[in-house]
């Protein structure tokens, strides 16, 4: 039998107790030696395998020592193990109570956003509203504005109507006179040198009662309108005022809806919904329309200033003086006013006014219930020039004009005197008057004019009767205006020539030392008896128009236009 080992076994040693490990590798080396034949290697590797399980059962027990330093390696495992779990329970409990708070931290930030996202869309939204109302308010003054200025428009066209139509009526009574007189001197039997003199002279007094009456009516209509202007312009600045605080307002609502939209800049786009471009050219009318409004407050300040001073009442002028200046100083609503053209023209404009008044006399008292309140918002400054220009004539000249106007009454009277001198066949001086027409002739030009034309036709009278050819003259000479009608004139025939309708006249005013000035053309229409009717056609600029005692030269050459007669 072979010895596994090379050491003898002994049953009764103490043997380390082997390693299952430990023996295989003693089997694996055994079975591997080269000296055992391979047939026995089965057998052999049977025995060894045995012999180790008997060894194995047969080993002595674990000594004391080695028990309790394996009960205390299990004890320290334990400690070990239990330790890992702990730590790992701490670390998921501090790991869950981490996502808790970071949980409730994440839930009461997005209370605390929600919540100011839910208090600035309200914001937004009520400051939407707002905008929208004062939108609507401007919206109701800028209508408010158009129907002042239409009821203004509407009665300045009510007064020129008015005044047109009192003209046309007053030239009307005028003719229908001057036509009764012209009648009534035809069944007294006088001649047609007596009509024309007497016809004259009442045509003179007739003019000037009616046309008296007719300045009167033009004053009252232009007083009355005036005072409906004045009351407009109030109504107006007061609209105008409003305009510019609920504008002024609308800017602030804007400025701050446009805060709240900035703070929720995520939600600028869907709630406003425009571009850059859209924002900088709203931003760029609402400036204009801002310009707009201060030009417009600037010119009517002036208006304002110059309805009261045209009044007659010259404090309140100073007051809107004082109160447009205070405007243009401190205002401070809009800060653009100072680079505004129209800010220093009005400067201009109130210096001007104020030297104005200080030029006049001392203003009239007005009742405190009449008084302009503080001037502000009223028309253009169109009339500037034309108010400036009334207020001085009525102001510095109305005695001049009235002295005028009586010295031209007294020389009517004594033209009108020569006229019946004349028809009575009674000699004139052509020296005196020649001198008297040289007296006149500055000072009232007119009537001078109106004594020429006595002359020349006195002359061309003088020169028909006596039939002597005027064969420098290339028109012939048929006779003298004797009544001037709007459009139309009557003239009287000095000689027994042919005048039929459609004839062309030249019609010419004798002057003293210069030659005959020719002052319009017309065309005959109705011939009766001594007179016949022609339509004005045309008049120069230079002469003033046709007057009494113009001369009428038939032009044959040139062929009347074709026209139908007036009535």
């Amino acid at each position: 039998m072979i010895e596994p080992f090379n050491t003898p076994f002994r049953r009764n040693e103490t043997v380390r107790p082997r390693s299952l490990f430990d023996a295989t590798d003693e089997i694996e080396a055994y079975y591997a030696n080269p000296l055992l034949r391979p047939d026995r290697r089965g057998d052999v590797r049977e025995l060894l395998e045995r012999r180790l399980d008997e060894a194995l059962d047969n080993s002595p027990p674990t000594p004391p020592e080695a028990a309790t330093r394996d009960t205390q390696s299990r004890h320290i495992a334990l400690i070990a193990a239990a330790c890992l779990v702990l730590a790992v329970l701490v670390s998921i409990l501090a790991i869950t109570r981490s996502a808790e708070r970071e949980r409730a931290m994440v839930e009461q930030t997005t209370r605390f956003y929600s919540t100011e996202a839910r208090i600035l869309e309200e914001l937004r939204r009520e400051t939407a509203e707002e905008l929208a109302r004062k939108n609507e308010e401007i919206a109701r003054y800028l209508v408010t504005l158009r129907r002042l200025d239409e009821q203004r428009a509407g009665l300045e066209r009510a007064l020129n109507a008015a005044v047109t139509e009192r003209r046309v009526e007053t030239d009307r009574l005028i003719t229908r006179e001057i036509a009764a007189e012209r009648e009534r001197l035809d069944r007294l039997g006088f001649s047609e040198r007596e009509q024309v003199a007497r016809l004259f002279r009442f045509q003179i007094d007739v003019e000037q009662r009616y046309n008296d009456a007719l300045e009167r009516f033009v004053v009252e209509q232009t007083d009355q309108f005036r005072l409906q202007q004045v009351a407009l312009l109030f109504e107006r600045e007061t609209a105008q005022e409003l305009l510019a605080t609920a504008t002024v307002e609308r800017d602030e609502l804007l400025i701050a809806y446009r805060g709240l939209g900035t703070i929720a800049e995520s939600d600028q786009g869907a709630t406003q919904g425009e571009s850059g471009e859209d924002s900088a050219l709203r931003r760029f009318q609402e400036s204009a329309v801002l310009e707009t409004l201060l030009r417009s407050q600037i010119r009517e300040r002036l208006e304002i200033v110059t309805a009261a001073i045209s009044l007659g009442r010259l404090q309140e002028g100073r007051d809107a003086i004082a109160a447009a200046r205070a405007f243009l100083e401190t205002d401070g609503r809009i800060d653009a006013r100072t680079s505004l053209p129209e800010a220093q023209f009005a400067r201009r404009v109130l210096e001007s006014f104020e030297l104005l008044l200080d030029q006049l006399p001392h203003a009239t008292v007005v009742a405190p219930a009449d008084r302009i309140r503080e001037p502000g918002l009223a028309g253009s400054l169109d009339t500037i020039g034309d108010e400036r220009r009334s207020i001085l004539a009525s102001e510095q000249f109305a005695g001049a004009q009235l002295e005028a106007r009586q010295a031209r009454a007294l020389a009517l009277d004594a033209v009108a005197d020569l006229l019946e001198q004349i028809s009575d066949g009674e000699p004139a001086s052509r020296a005196s008057i020649a001198e008297w027409i040289a007296d006149i002739e500055d000072s009232d030009p007119q009537l001078a004019g109106v004594l020429i034309g006595i002359v020349a036709a006195l002359d061309a009278v003088a020169e028909y009767e006596r039939r002597t050819a005027r064969e420098a003259v290339p028109a012939v000479l048929v006779g003298t205006v004797a009544l001037v009608r709007p459009g139309f004139i009557s003239v009287e025939r000095v000689a027994q020539l042919s005048v039929s309708p459609g004839d062309r006249l030249t019609l010419r005013r004798a002057r003293v030392s210069e030659a005959e000035l020719i002052v319009g053309t017309a065309v005959v229409e109705r011939v009766s008896g001594g007179f016949f009717d022609a339509r004005i056609d045309g008049e120069t600029t230079e002469s003033g128009g046709v007057r009494l005692l113009d001369l009428a030269y038939l032009t044959p050459d040139a062929p009347a236009s074709q026209s139908e007669p007036s009535p």
